[in-house]
């Protein structure tokens, strides 16, 4: 909504009263209106699925805001969140003039909702459940995803098209295929013994180890033994590895 139609709401209200109340949820599922006092909603925490810019009109008036519960059966529907997504939505097609990006997140956020509690959600049953056609749903899965990369990266995100908005997506996912990921350097550990006058290292780097001392002239024997000796280290090693 524009400033000018702000204002224009704003004067409305002023002038006629808030004809529409807007739309809430409870924020406890199981909460329900006092019989004896079914006003009293003092401490009930709510919220709210549409009407955000008549509770701004009525607080910068400083009057009370009309507001009705959604309606129990869809509160009470196994995927309750995406119940009240889905009444926010048609609400706020009906009467609020999304923008495309707010019509896209939307989609994208109800059909998020709905697949994770759903073994298998095409975008075609998807688009039938909420009646758009299913070209959007591709398009609203990724502006849902990079909203918080496209409101920092374009400006007048809420003035694009639904051209803009597509163009936004490839734009983003060019760049993000054109950084590298960085490589992650292997980890190097070395430990340096003084034997007698030689200098022994040994080295493990990204799982491999190696020996190095410099003047040890040996033969096949004597590498038998060392390589026994370092097989019986390994071993003892994972016997406690198991053990653990």
């Amino acid at each position: 909504m524009s400033q000018e139609a702000f204002r224009s709401l704003v004067n409305s209200i002023a002038s006629n009263g808030q004809d529409t109340p807007i739309l809430v949820w409870p924020g406890d599922p199981d909460w329900q209106p006092d019989p004896l006092d079914p006003s009293n909603i003092a401490g009930v925490p709510f919220v709210m699925l549409t009407g955000r810019r008549r509770l701004a009109a009525a607080s910068e008036l400083g009057v009370p805001l009309r507001a009705i519960l959604a309606p129990p059966d869809a509160r009470n529907a196994e995927n309750s969140k995406f119940e009240m997504l889905f009444l926010r939505f048609r609400e706020n097609e009906e009467r609020e003039n999304l923008s495309p990006f707010e019509r896209l997140v939307s989609i994208g956020e109800m059909y998020e909702t709905l697949a994770s509690g759903e073994e298998k959600l095409t975008a075609v049953a998807f688009a039938k459940k909420i009646g758009v056609h299913e070209s959007l749903v591709s398009r609203a899965r990724s502006v849902f995803a990079a909203q918080d990369q496209i409101l920092n990266t374009f400006k007048n995100v809420y003035d694009m098209s639904f051209r803009d908005l597509q163009g936004a997506i490839a734009s983003l996912e060019r760049t993000n295929k054109a950084k590298p990921k960085p490589k992650t350097k292997p980890q190097k550990l070395t430990v340096k013994r003084k034997v007698g006058n030689r200098n022994l290292s040994v080295t493990s780097v990204d799982g491999n180890l190696s020996i190095k001392v410099a003047g040890v002239p040996i033969d096949q024997e004597r590498l038998e033994k060392l390589g026994d000796l370092v097989a019986s280290y390994l071993n003892v090693e994972d016997a406690e590895k198991d053990t653990d």
